[in-house]
């Protein structure tokens, strides 16, 4: 099992009492979660997942110092969405650039990083990717493109200590979408 952080507040005056709960993230309420996503994604017949990161657990409330025993669940959750696009966030880089890729490929989930540099060619990213959507007249080919908070390097040392360089996200993406822009076929969006 994991735990649930959360909060009471009370705050009494002479007159009143204030009572505020403040709960975390619903760790243990993944199937609501995934259930509410499969059903939007099915009531539209045009619609697509995509995700700007930490949707898998990070470190365990349990096991001291260990990966969440929930994390191999949550890439296969992410895989069942069929997501278009992803973009790993803190609880994905927890452990380091090298595990997340190979939680990544393993479970073969299209992520991209548009301002993430490797010279390794073991730990590099997609900067874009681009899909074929169905619409209800065309396709339509949309470009995804993904950050990563370089703030990240402040709590996940290990990213930079594995040789991968977090570039300015806007520098990035602008250049990016210049690229793309010039493209003999660029895409739509």
């Amino acid at each position: 099992f994991e735990f649930r952080l959360a909060f009471r507040l009370k705050v009494q005056s002479e007159d009143s009492v204030l009572t505020a709960h403040i709960v975390g993230h619903p760790s243990q309420e993944s199937a609501r979660q995934v259930h509410l996503l499969k059903e939007l994604i099915k009531a539209e017949e045009h619609t697509i997942y995509v995700d700007a990161g930490s949707f898998v657990d990070g470190t365990s409330s349990v096991r001291d110092g260990q990966l969440s025993l929930h994390r191999p669940l949550g890439f296969e959750i992410l895989k069942s969405l069929n997501p278009a696009a992803l973009a790993p966030g803190e609880t994905e880089l927890i452990a380091g650039p090298t595990v997340f890729l190979n939680e990544a490929r393993e479970s073969g989930l299209p992520y991209v990083a548009t301002n993430w540099e490797s010279d390794n060619t073991d730990l590099e990213l997609p900067e874009h990717h681009i899909k074929e959507v169905p619409g209800s007249d065309a396709s339509i080919r949309i470009a995804f493109l993904g950050v990563v908070d370089p703030a990240i390097l402040n709590w996940v040392p290990s990213i930079g200590l594995e040789g991968v360089t977090l570039t300015d996200p806007i520098e990035a993406i602008t250049q990016k979408v210049q690229e793309l822009k010039k493209l003999s076929n660029p895409p739509d969006l």
